[in-house]
């Protein structure tokens, strides 16, 4: 994978400090080109309101134009880095659909957009936009967690299952890896690789305590299979990176791993249940994506 160009998601309502410093970070480690994109839209603006069509026009016109002279102000800033910016100003109903059409018509490698995060929960706020856009590109988006500070030394960590458990193809590992080991040797971070399974606990099901005689046991022959798995995933794809194997479900083992090393930055896939293309997003990836305080690049 190149990493060429990157769509720059800005919000028309914010100051977008750390969404810049991001796109300046990664424009100057890959020398990438970065579009500066805004979607505008006034429901008053709308043609069902009794205004002129001219004059409609006109005003949506001019609030275009004044988004594109504020990007600007932007442009400057990354500009005296040395990096190549260009802007666009849609007016569109819903951002994720204008975000999705500009992606294609120029290519863009990744999407960069910025999501919020509660100061004393350390919760990101996922918008509808976030989930649509997680749902229906097949492109990496990096959501930038504007609280989140980068370390000198930093640190990417990816999250992978090599069993395969969550409906995930093994195609998806290589690719989260192949994603991580390019982010690590560019901007450049300690790369760390971990992957959490779970084992089913006595005393949930009296049919399972059924099956399971001798619980210790199985509980080794569990942990064996995972590490195999990792291990053979590690040797073939990351050998590099430094591995871990943590007993637990993912939305717990990943938040406390990534808030406990101080990861800038988590890679991580998104699944699709089985014959339908929709992201997974219940209440496992959503607690996940909630709780990590770093910043996370989705991979589909």
């Amino acid at each position: 994978m190149d990493l060429k160009t990157v769509l720059v998601v800005v919000d028309p309502t914010d100051e977008n400090d750390a969404l810049l410093e991001r796109a300046e970070m990664i424009g100057t480690c890959f020398n990438a080109r970065l579009e500066l994109f805004v979607a505008e839209h006034r429901g008053i603006l709308e043609p069902s309101y009794p205004l002129e069509a001219a004059s409609l026009e006109a005003a949506m016109q001019g609030l275009v134009t004044s988004k594109q002279q504020w990007l600007d102000t932007y442009v400057e800033r990354l500009s005296r880095a040395g990096l190549q910016v260009t802007t666009e100003v849609r007016w569109a109903r819903h951002l994720y659909d204008a975000v999705l059409e500009r992606a294609d018509e120029i290519q863009a490698d990744l999407i960069l957009k910025e999501t919020h995060q509660h100061s004393l929960l350390k919760r990101a706020l996922f918008t509808n936009t976030d989930w649509h856009l997680m749902r229906e590109t097949s492109r990496p988006i990096w959501f930038v967690k504007r609280e989140h500070v980068w370390n000198a030394r930093r640190r990417l960590l990816a999250a992978v299952d090599p069993v395969h458990a969550r409906e995930k193809s093994p195609e998806l590992d290589l690719r989260i890896l192949e994603i991580a080991k390019l982010m690590s040797t560019h901007l450049p971070a300690e790369l760390h690789v971990v992957h959490a399974y779970e084992v089913a606990p006595t005393g949930l099901l009296a049919e399972f305590d059924t099956l399971v005689q001798d619980y210790p046991s199985f509980r080794r022959e569990v942990m064996k299979r995972h590490r195999t798995a990792l291990e053979n995933l590690m040797a073939m794809a990351a050998p590099e990176a430094i591995s871990y194997l943590e007993d637990g479900p993912p939305e717990r083992v990943l938040p406390q791993f990534v808030n406990r090393n101080a990861i800038d930055l988590t890679v991580m896939g998104a699944v699709s249940r089985s014959g339908v293309d929709r992201i997974l997003i219940g209440s496992t990836a959503e607690r996940v994506l909630d709780n990590l305080e770093s910043d996370i690049l989705i991979v589909r």
